[in-house]
């Protein structure tokens, strides 16, 4: 790769005390801006975060631009997700406005790669000129019936989301946007194979999740292993699609020592907590709540104060 060759990255949500959409746009950057400088376009949602941690740990190859909408915009973040992916839309307007102004600035080359949100169902608009990389991104999946019950409530919004999803390679304007990325990457293959439908040029497997060099717990320690349960950790919101009843029912009939951590927060949590009960599960499965890094934290102390809650 050229020495000055210059990635300019579009993330909406951006912090590096976050997981989801804000954590993999902030790692995404920082981890880049170690190899080449870069600019990083994102909605100020976070900013205090962001600039708290560029504080203590300055960072001259990262330059972020703040985008807001001017006038009217649909969502408040205070209030919720309500108006989120029609203010989203018109942000992504916005943001790629200025993607063009920093990319004409650049004497050396230029490549823009949209990350967040990682849903296959909002391709960023044409960078003519520029070489665009788009992903990881998702959502190609669909939930099978037989997995209805899992969904209670939310299965008719989950069924029309999945219709919505299969028809995505026949929108006119859902293709011509694919077709004007110059690599796609998708994180599974439903996602893979919709993104080849839809006409994309190139297209490959790309995971959306990782850890950095020396992250975890250190060398497993030389003495044997005291007898004890196996346990499994599950991560993640707490919301229709991520399914943990179904890893509680197969824990049910488990007859080995297995129990099931599960760390995270949502809508769902206390359902999910009355389903382990009726399951006859309180003995096996721990809900540790959220474990996120404090804003001044750091990596390192947050491994070790999450080792310590499990």
């Amino acid at each position: 790769m050229a020495k000055d060759f210059r990635v300019i990255l579009v993330g909406h949500p951006v912090s590096p005390y976050r997981g989801s959409e804000p954590g993999f746009t902030w790692n995404w950057a920082w981890c880049l801006s170690h190899h080449l400088p870069l600019d990083l376009v994102a909605f100020p949602q976070y900013r205090e975060e962001v600039e708290a941690f560029l504080a203590q740990h300055p960072n001259p190859r990262l330059r972020v631009h703040w985008v807001t909408l001017s006038g009217w915009d649909p969502w408040d973040p205070a209030r919720g997700e309500r108006g989120i992916r029609l203010h989203y839309l018109l942000w992504l307007g916005k943001a790629y406005r200025l993607v063009k102004n920093l990319a004409s600035e650049y004497r050396s080359p230029v490549l823009a790669h949209h990350v967040s949100w990682g849903t296959v169902s909002a391709p960023p608009p044409p960078l003519p000129g520029f070489p665009l990389v788009w992903g990881p991104v998702g959502g190609g999946m669909r939930a099978p019936g037989a997995f209805r019950a899992l969904f209670g409530r939310d299965w008719p919004k989950e069924a029309l989301r999945s219709l919505r999803v299969a028809s995505l390679p026949w929108w006119p304007g859902w293709r011509s946007k694919v077709a004007g990325v110059s690599l796609a990457l998708a994180t599974n293959r439903e996602t893979l194979e919709l993104l080849r439908r839809g006409g994309a040029r190139r297209t490959e497997l790309f995971l959306d999740t990782g850890v950095p060099p020396g992250f975890g717990l250190g060398a497993p320690p030389h003495a044997p292993r005291e007898p004890g349960p196996l346990r499994l950790l599950w991560a993640g919101r707490f919301g229709p699609r991520k399914a943990l009843p179904l890893a509680l029912r197969a824990l049910r009939w488990v007859r080995a020592p297995v129990e099931l951590w599960v760390a995270g927060g949502g809508p769902l949590e206390g359902l999910w907590q009355e389903e382990a009960r009726r399951l006859g599960l309180e003995d096996r499965v721990r809900f540790l709540g959220r474990l996120a890094l404090r804003p001044g934290g750091t990596l390192g102390q947050a491994r070790r104060a999450n080792a310590r809650a499990l």
